[in-house]
C-alpha cells in the first residue's frame, strides 16, 4: 500500500461552459486528493494547446479550504475578448495553498496587528497546490 502523500494535489474536472450577460463562466469540479488540507485561492489560469502564455482568470470557490477528500465547484470567469482568445484545445489549472502558518498570517487570520509583525520573508504566500483539468475540444 502507498503511504499518502504529503504534496497537495488536486482532481479538476470540466462540467459546464455557462454564458453569462458580458462575460463567460467555466465550471470545474476541484476535489482535494491529498492528505493536506489546502486553502483555495480565487485565480486560476487558461493554457491554450500549442501556445506558451497563459490567460490568468479569476475564479469563484465557495469554501475557504479543502480538507482531504473534500470537492467543490469552482467557476472561471472570463470575459467576451478573453473567451474569444480561446481557439483549440485548452486547459484549466486552478491555483491553491497549502493550510499553514504562513497562509493564515496572509489571509489575515491573526489580525491587522499581528501582520505588522511578521518578517517580509514571510509575506505573501506561494501557490504551490495546483491542479490542472485534461484538454478540452469543447466548441464555445
Amino acid at each position: 500500500m502507498t503511504p499518502p502523500t504529503t504534496k497537495p494535489r488536486l482532481s479538476v474536472a470540466y462540467v459546464a461552459t455557462i454564458n453569462g450577460n458580458g462575460h463567460w463562466r467555466l465550471k470545474f469540479g476541484v476535489t482535494n486528493v491529498s492528505s493536506r488540507t489546502i486553502v483555495t485561492y480565487q485565480e486560476g489560469y487558461i493554457e491554450v494547446f500549442g501556445r506558451t502564455n497563459k490567460l490568468l482568470v479569476g475564479a469563484t470557490a465557495p469554501m475557504a479550504r479543502l480538507a482531504p477528500g473534500q470537492g467543490h465547484f469552482v467557476e472561471a470567469v472570463l470575459s467576451e475578448t478573453q473567451m474569444a482568445s480561446i481557439d483549440g484545445s485548452w486547459r484549466y489549472a486552478c491555483l491553491y495553498a497549502r493550510d499553514n502558518f504562513r497562509t493564515r498570517i496572509n489571509r489575515g487570520e491573526l489580525g491587522a496587528f499581528m501582520y505588522k509583525l511578521i518578517p517580509r520573508r514571510w509575506k505573501g504566500v506561494p501557490l504551490t497546490a495546483t491542479g490542472t483539468s485534461d484538454w478540452i475540444n469543447e466548441p464555445k
